[in-house]
């Protein structure tokens, strides 16, 4: 059994707005040193940091990521930003989740070419996706860490995994059927969303090798707070 590590679901997302400037810098600055956070191509071209595909749900505005209306896009970090900041803790790792919206919407070429320019900086951190597919084409453009996002529990899942061997695969842990282990393989595992460390531990006993959580600096503080 191992101890899983805490990744920062988009940063601090619990003390601050998820996938911030604030959120990312807060988490860094309590000690943890793996971060998840979000990228969408927005009208512009930018990777730009975002869940959503639009910004109903985070800044109360209808529009979407990809149209481009004069004075009415919220600002938001970039993905040069993150690096810049990530740059700061070279012992820190991001886990930067390029969303299946801008995929769909963009086609795996443009998203490759937008990201290809980041490709040194973000060399020493981890691509993710939903798509084997197009982490397979990344890995041929260069990018040497990437990670699966699993949708579905299935043997037809499993066996791309195996075919792509990522280095890591992430999952929700209310895809796993109750009491099952974690496929084994040559890969890491990330559950979320975990929020206490009872869960967390219970996890790592299924094999989880991370848990990503918003609450992962309360959960920080917590297991530095428990008896060595």
């Amino acid at each position: 059994m191992t101890t899983p590590r805490l990744i920062a679901h988009r940063g601090d997302a619990h003390g601050h707005p998820e996938n911030s400037m604030a959120a990312l810098a807060s988490a860094l600055e309590s000690g943890i040193r793996y971060i998840e956070c979000d990228l969408q191509i927005n009208a512009s071209g930018t990777l730009v940091v975002l869940h959503d595909a639009d910004f109903e749900r985070t800044h109360h505005c209808k529009l979407s990521v990809f149209k481009h209306v004069d004075g009415q896009e919220p600002e938001l970090p970039t993905a040069k930003e993150v690096l810049e900041l990530a740059a700061q803790y070279p012992d820190a790792t991001f886990f930067f989740e390029i969303k299946h919206d801008s995929i769909d919407h963009w086609g795996d070429d443009y998203v490759l070419e937008k990201l290809k320019p980041l490709l040194a900086s973000i060399g020493g951190h981890v691509l993710l996706a939903r798509s084997a597919k197009f982490l397979a084409k990344a890995r041929q453009v260069g990018f040497r860490s990437i990670g699966v996002i699993v949708r579905e529990w299935s043997d037809v899942v499993r066996v791309q995994a195996s075919t792509l061997e990522p280095d890591f695969l992430v999952v929700n842990i209310h895809r796993v059927p109750d009491g099952q282990h974690l496929w084994p393989g040559r890969w890491q595992w990330a559950v979320y969303e975990v929020c206490d460390i009872a869960t967390a531990a219970a996890w790592g006993k299924r094999g989880a090798d991370f848990v990503i959580s918003e609450k992962a600096v309360q959960l920080h503080q917590q297991r530095q707070a428990l008896p060595q």
